[in-house]
């Protein structure tokens, strides 16, 4: 169906969802309906633009070797 695509997202534009956004659907008395479970999920593209590597970069749990350990 060539009208699924558009629609769906005039619908989803007109009710503010966001891309990535989880949403539940179910089915009541012959409707579909869509409902947001929580904000939209970052896509790998955006996780890397806002990744600052001298905030986020470095050894999380920095220690020192306990047994036999090579580094």
């Amino acid at each position: 169906m060539e009208w699924w695509p558009r629609s769906c997202c005039a619908v989803a534009r007109s009710v503010h969802f966001a891309v990535g956004q989880p949403v539940v659907l179910t089915v009541r008395d012959c409707a579909v309906v869509v409902t947001p479970i929580g904000e939209a999920r970052c896509t790998l593209t955006q996780k890397l633009a806002a990744f600052d590597p001298s905030r986020h970069a470095g050894e999380v749990m920095a220690t020192n070797r306990v047994g036999r350990e090579t580094m």
